[in-house]
């Protein structure tokens, strides 16, 4: 009895330590948490096959929507070469862009769910954009060879053991923020160095105040 207690006790061990988090919270110069920030780890060779596996059973096309004049979710993570649908869930009509080399594309006006799906070929940050509403922002984050996540409005990100290459310090991490640059699409590089009382992982971030967004005519492709 005291060998099957034991064994039911070690797997209980085993599948927590399997499944375990870690936690990152991201914070500003102020110590205030930083939502909406891409916190991405470099998969280390032994994780890339099953990140890639993992990738190809969730490559069915994302969603971004758009509701209230606004992109839902603000910040989408995508997946290389996985297709993104922007449906028009407002009563009015949007004509959605992007001006982000090599990811530029354009949606010419239109509403519901007329749109045909758009795939990103090339990772990077795409700034997603209304050639209608100026107030619109959004932004796609296409991952690859990275496992990425982003950070919740207490300004936590998450991820799964099995995908770390090392959950010591000095595990280098590159983070976005919208509000890290100018052209809205630059990342930094840091290390995890320091933990709070409860172990969760410390990034402080210096960002730029947001810049009003000016009017920006699209220029149709065609006539």
């Amino acid at each position: 009895m005291k060998k099957i207690v034991a064994l039911i006790g070690g797997c209980l061990l085993w599948h927590g330590f399997v499944s375990a988090e870690i936690s990152v919270r991201v914070l500003d110069s102020a110590g205030i948490p930083i939502s909406n920030a891409v916190i991405s780890i470099p998969l280390s060779e032994k994780n890339s096959s099953l990140a890639t596996n993992i990738d190809k059973a969730d490559m069915m096309p994302a969603i971004m929507d758009q509701v209230d004049k606004q992109f839902l979710p603000h910040v989408l993570l995508v997946n290389k070469a996985q297709s993104v649908i922007f449906p028009n869930s407002d009563q009015v009509r949007h004509h959605v862009y992007s001006f982000s080399k090599p990811n530029d594309f354009e949606i010419r006006l239109y509403s519901g769910n007329q749109a045909e799906p758009v795939t990103f070929l090339e990772p990077g940050v795409v700034v997603l954009g209304c050639n209608i509403h100026d107030k619109m922002l959004g932004y796609l984050y296409v991952q690859d060879n990275e496992i990425a996540s982003i950070s919740d409005q207490n300004g936590v990100a998450r991820f799964d053991n099995e995908f770390l290459n090392e959950t010591a310090q000095d595990q280098v991490v590159t983070i976005w923020h919208s509000q890290l640059s100018s052209n809205k699409t630059d990342r930094v590089t840091k290390l995890l160095q320091e933990k709070d009382e409860n172990g969760v992982w410390l990034l402080h971030l210096e960002l730029i105040p947001e810049v009003k967004k000016t009017k920006r005519t699209f220029k149709l492709r065609y006539p």
